[in-house]
């Protein structure tokens, strides 16, 4: 990022530079480094996710319903600290806001999020889609909206864990539960 001399730089621009020239750093290091790669990892991990929330990836208009949404998103502490710009952003975690409205078990903010144009197969947190965070909600509903929507429950965790598995091994409620099992039948 070039910065022209006597021109002034957001903080913004300036976490963002940090981050590029911090993570050029971290791929050297670990490029040089096999015993030390997981450290490294991990340092590059953390300037990625400070480059991943310092900018939005898209912006668009957004309904005062899905404003007030991505407000109280960033009002949970999956989101402490970081003012959601687009839908697509990621926090810490690298969750969608997607994600953490799966999570309270509540249709209606589900479905602002996905009439604004959310994907809802977006890998998060574990490799993880929404549909696995609609499992924590505990809400049938949520599951067969993000169902209707297109929600693939063939994905894999990142640790290879099916959704209906881990519905089954959380102790999911039982029409949560009925909900993949027709969705996992209706795939074969």
């Amino acid at each position: 990022m070039a910065v022209s001399p006597g021109s002034e730089m957001s903080a913004t621009q300036a976490g963002m530079g940090a981050a590029l020239g911090n993570l050029a750093i971290c791929r050297e290091a670990r490029q040089r480094s096999g015993k030390r790669e997981a450290q490294t990892e991990e340092c590059c991990w953390r300037y990625f996710t400070v480059l991943r929330t310092a900018m939005p990836i898209t912006t668009i208009s957004l309904t005062k319903e899905a404003r007030a949404v991505l407000d109280r998103c960033e009002r949970t502490a999956a989101w402490y600290g970081i003012e959601i710009s687009s839908l697509d952003q990621r926090n810490h975690l690298d969750d969608t806001p997607l994600h953490t409205t799966c999570s309270w078990g509540e249709v209606g903010p589900v479905r602002v999020l996905l009439d604004a144009g959310m994907n809802v197969n977006a890998r998060g947190d574990r490799g993880c889609t929404p549909l696995f965070n609609a499992v924590i909600g505990e809400s049938a509903d949520v599951v067969k909206l993000l169902l209707e929507r297109g929600a693939d429950v063939s994905i894999r965790s990142s640790d290879g864990r099916a959704v209906l598995d881990y519905a089954l091994n959380t102790r999911a409620p039982k029409a949560v539960v009925e909900a993949l099992q027709r969705a996992s039948k209706s795939r074969r």
